[in-house]
């Protein structure tokens, strides 16, 4: 009964997913320490290298594997590996990265590879930062994980062996206006909708859609060696809702910051989730940091058991070109 109220709950996902006219993309709660992952002109905007690890696991315990089968690693809970790297060139005034994800939900495991290239205009120590980004997305169904009770008799999830793929181009853009104190950028990372054949039938699909990114923010000298950085991120995708979150983060000593974030219902504009974060410099290239998401409202938040959702950092800044050097940076 437990399996299926979890399959149950995958089902619903997939449904709503397709009612918002976009597949599952990761929300990511860290995104404040790696722009580019939202936006490619960010790509090269300090004259370093950077290279980004994360990992990111949502709703653990909310799907567990009750009878221990191990069809889904964690239950089949949405979990997101993300390796993101980018540089400034030795070309002046360019930039370039590339990132690559995985996300897996349920039956669905998708690949994203994204190459970015980027060209700053400068003002003085302002910056205008134009990005264009090259996507590819491989999209893999596998409803043999699903426990069927009659494996193999039923039509629709096993067509092709119940194993279905896909891969489809895209591309996006995006631009950031920096200054000493403060940012904003733009951003949509996938410009085309489209279509994928979820391997069910010849009128199903999974639609990928449009989603626009708006970014701010303002970096604080308060007393005691600390600075307080309010931001701001607004999510729009064409048929859904808009929503956004709002952002504070305190850095101690140029080593810990500390965060605090709340994220909107996307129907009502109130606070549907909120998240705490800490990072902290290892050393003068290294930085880790952690964040944990909490849910307000709804049935999450009202779930029995560890229902969380957790996110692990890994950043790393070096010089990659003679004209680089390793530098602190607040955004």
């Amino acid at each position: 009964m437990k399996k299926l109220i979890n399959i149950s709950l995958l089902l619903v996902l997939v449904t709503l997913s397709n009612i918002a006219s976009a597949q599952y993309d990761p929300i990511r709660s860290q995104y404040m320490f790696t722009p580019m992952v939202l936006n490619p002109a960010y790509a090269g905007l300090h004259d370093m290298a950077s290279a980004n690890l994360s990992w990111r696991g949502q709703w653990l315990g909310l799907f567990n594997d009750s009878d221990n089968r191990g069809d889904f690693r964690f239950g089949g809970a949405p979990i997101a590996t993300t390796l993101n790297f980018h540089t400034s060139l030795p070309v002046e005034k360019m930039g370039a990265g590339l990132t690559v994800v995985r996300q897996s939900y349920g039956v669905n495991t998708d690949m994203d590879m994204n190459l970015a290239w980027s060209y700053r205009l400068e003002m003085g120590e302002n910056k205008l930062q134009f990005g264009l980004l090259g996507n590819l997305r491989h999209v893999a169904i596998d409803y043999t994980k699903l426990n069927q009770k009659n494996p193999g008799e039923d039509p629709v999830f096993n067509q092709n062996g119940g194993r279905t793929t896909d891969s489809k181009p895209n591309f996006g853009a995006g631009m950031m206006y920096t200054t000493p104190t403060y940012f904003f950028g733009l951003s949509v990372p996938r410009l085309l909708k489209y279509d994928i054949d979820d391997g069910t039938g010849a009128e199903n699909t999974l639609t990928y859609g449009q989603i626009f990114y708006g970014t701010a923010g303002y970096v604080f000298d308060l007393a005691n060696e600390m600075k307080f950085k309010p931001s701001t991120l607004v999510r729009v995708s064409p048929g859904s809702a808009v929503n956004f979150d709002l952002n504070g983060e305190v850095l101690f000593n140029e080593v810990l910051w500390l965060g605090l974030s709340f994220r909107s219902n996307a129907v009502r504009w109130v606070p549907n989730a909120t998240v705490v974060m800490a990072q902290f410099q290892i050393n003068d290239f290294l930085k880790a940091g952690y964040s944990a998401d909490f849910s307000l409202v709804g049935n999450l938040g009202r779930a029995g058991g560890w229902v969380g959702t957790h996110e692990i950092l890994v950043n790393m800044n070096f010089a990659l070109f003679d004209e680089h050097a390793v530098q602190t940076i607040y955004f």
